[in-house]
């Protein structure tokens, strides 16, 4: 991911969040060298621009997995996939042993996807999530379920 890329990747956020990261959340991921990637769209349009994202962050032998999203329009085409193989390759070759993550335990697709790459759920944080006000309900909050895959070296 590029700070060029910011601007399609916090409308992806937008479009598929709740509770979107904001521009500046994914400047200082990129700041901070976190790693960060974008798969680029395969139109036959001059310009190549981001269909999908991953930002995670890594230290002590552990990490976590912050956000991925993937356009509506390219969701089911195995994106999600390429980006976790690309940050699991990554942290293999630098000895980290342990990714983590949070999803909302209303987010069926993603705890599917998840279990479906080796994540196992660990444990529930009880109102991690935020819960934006609708015309029917108020604000309130949402269990987060904590999921964890061991890496193996090699």
């Amino acid at each position: 991911m590029q700070l060029d890329d910011i601007e399609i990747v916090v409308e992806l956020e937008q479009q598929l969040f709740e509770t979107p990261w904001d521009r500046l959340r994914f400047q200082r991921s990129l700041e901070r060298q976190q790693p960060a990637w974008v798969a680029l769209s395969n139109s036959p349009e001059p310009s190549e621009f981001p269909v999908g994202y991953l930002v995670a962050s890594s230290g002590g032998g552990v990490a976590d997995l912050l956000t991925i999203g993937v356009s509506p329009k390219c969701q089911r085409s195995g994106i999600a996939a390429q980006l976790l193989a690309q940050l699991l390759t990554q942290l293999q070759s630098q000895q980290v042993q342990e990714l983590f993550l949070e999803v909302r335990v209303s987010n069926e697709a993603a705890i599917g996807f998840y279990r479906a790459n080796g994540f196992e759920q660990v444990g529930v944080r009880r109102n991690y999530y935020r819960r934006p006000a609708t015309p029917d309900e108020a604000e309130g909050r949402e269990d987060g379920l904590l999921f964890k895959r061991e890496l193996t070296q090699g």
